[in-house]
């Protein structure tokens, strides 16, 4: 779990390990699809920026982003960001 910031948007990224064959666009995807159902992004910018005020965490939380990025376990170097 890290954080990545742009000019457009702040991202909070999540990173899993795969079998190479697994390692697609598609897999991506749909691994980030399942855990964004199920992740509370809020109680995450609570972790990451402690100390803000209520507002804060909700304007924070409106404009954060999930960036899933799936490696190989097999060629670490090998992976697919989505």
């Amino acid at each position: 779990l890290s954080t990545e910031e742009t000019e457009e948007s702040v991202y909070l990224k999540l990173f899993a390990i795969g079998k190479t064959k697994d390692v697609t666009d598609n897999e991506c995807t749909a691994i980030k699809d399942a855990y964004t159902k199920s992740f509370d992004i809020s109680n995450a910018a609570k972790d990451l920026w402690p100390g803000l005020s209520d507002k804060e965490y909700k304007l924070l939380s409106n404009e954060l982003l999930m960036r899933f990025v799936l490696i190989s376990k097999d060629n670490t170097n090998f992976s697919v960001t989505c």
